[in-house]
């Protein structure tokens, strides 16, 4: 009897145990629910969005969760919205929920990045109040409210318009206390979680220690300056890739001393005279010859076809014809970023057998030996360069060679270099 009673204590702690388990396996599966909006920089120079950011990465395994996603570009839109669905009566197992849950997840991330923008440049001041009257919106007692932006923080149009007030000269005390009384927006409340600060791509030059210090504050100040319950910079590493949307130019904010040297320079398109050659390289000015216009077959400094090249360069040729004594520069470029996807030892050959290859039809075509004519090769960075566009299609802007004088501040800098 004594043995049957311990047996009985015995299976006894091990149900109660085996329950306990269970019960906790639930729990851990539990997140809390939120009222989230995310403001996303699907435009020019910002980083492409990463998805596997916490805030969007467990939203839908938080039942109960709002949601709104807008599109930061010059007239901020709503890109997707829901609330996540409670399945705790539908008998699901967990690999059933599991299922669904991952269904729901890759349908708002295919949203996410299928999004493109409606309009040029970015307007940061606009997506703010959209994404805060999205939170107001779909408020409720029991849920926590997060402001999730990701973006580079520079805004080019609006009421944060940082091409006619670069943060290297602004006032931020002013500036704050203007832009809040003009917005009038309370972030009472609000949790507001910031990615990618100063993360610049594209044609936007790299900001100073300075001004990326500078930039975190003037948005903290703002932020807390509205009333945020928080306000947090994340410092997470964003993907390689770069938006880029050739028909909604977004504008290159200026830097601390540092020009931007790809608004000196014009696409060989644009070209349609030698005299506009020549008022180009008198200002100083390079024109770009992308893969559109001179290809080479991939790997090789060989042409596609070099008659489509002669015509590109016939211009520049009758230019030169003119001018037997002009000081030319020949710069080379490739696809890829050096240190990521190609190795600068690997493109910076390339890119100069390209260049040569280029002077090769003018000093063929004028009967020269180029004594005039420099070549450099710049691999796959320099002045001429757009990162973040990787090896496929939208990287054939990188593919190119560039030609201007060397007497140019922009030819004196590259060969010093």
């Amino acid at each position: 009897m004594k043995k049957i009673a311990k047996r009985i204590v015995v299976l006894g702690g091990v149900m109660m145990l085996a329950l306990a388990c269970v019960g906790c396996t639930k729990n851990s599966e539990m997140i809390e629910a939120s009222n989230v909006s995310v403001i996303i920089g699907n435009c020019n120079n910002n980083p492409v969005m990463d998805c596997s950011i916490d805030e969007l990465a467990y939203l839908m395994k938080a039942a109960g969760s709002s949601y709104t996603i807008i599109g930061a570009d010059g007239n901020p839109s709503l890109i997707y919205e829901g609330v996540v669905p409670s399945f705790e009566d539908k008998g699901y197992t967990q690999t059933m929920l599991a299922r669904v849950q991952n269904s729901m997840k890759a349908d708002l991330e295919s949203k996410i990045m299928e999004a493109t923008p409606r309009a040029p440049e970015t307007d940061v001041a606009a997506a703010l109040t959209l994404g805060l009257r999205a939170i107001r919106a779909r408020e409720a007692y029991e849920l926590s409210n997060t402001l999730v932006i990701c973006h580079t923080g520079i805004s080019t149009i609006g009421e944060i318009n940082m091409i006619e007030c670069p943060i290297s000269i602004m006032d931020i005390e002013q500036s704050v206390a203007m832009i809040i009384d003009k917005l009038n927006l309370d972030m009472s409340g609000i949790h507001v979680v910031f990615y990618y600060l100063a993360d610049v791509r594209g044609d936007q030059t790299a900001l100073s220690s300075e001004e990326v210090e500078k930039l975190e504050t003037f948005y903290d100040e703002l932020f807390k300056g509205m009333g945020a319950e928080s306000v947090s910079f994340k410092k997470r590493l964003a993907l390689d890739e770069t938006y880029n949307f050739p028909d909604q130019p977004v504008s290159c904010m200026p830097t601390e001393g540092v020009k931007s040297q790809l608004i000196e320079s014009v696409s060989a398109e644009n070209v349609s005279s030698e005299d506009e050659v020549a008022s180009l390289f008198k200002e100083g000015e390079g024109i770009i010859f992308n893969e559109k216009q001179i290809a080479f077959k991939p790997g090789t400094a060989e042409f596609l076809d070099e008659n489509l090249a002669k015509e590109a360069l016939s211009y520049v040729i009758e230019f030169m014809s003119k001018n037997k004594n002009f000081e030319l520069l020949i710069c080379g470029g490739c696809a890829g970023d050096e240190g990521i996807d190609v190795e600068s030892n690997y493109v910076g050959p390339l890119s100069e057998e390209r260049g040569e290859a280029v002077k090769a039809i003018i000093c063929d075509e004028l009967g020269s030996d180029g004594a005039n004519i420099t070549v450099k090769g710049l691999g796959s960075s320099g002045p001429f360069h757009k990162t973040g566009l990787g090896l496929g299609e939208e990287a054939f802007v990188n593919r190119n060679v560039t030609l201007l004088s060397n007497n140019s501040a922009q030819g004196i800098q590259i060969l010093a270099e």
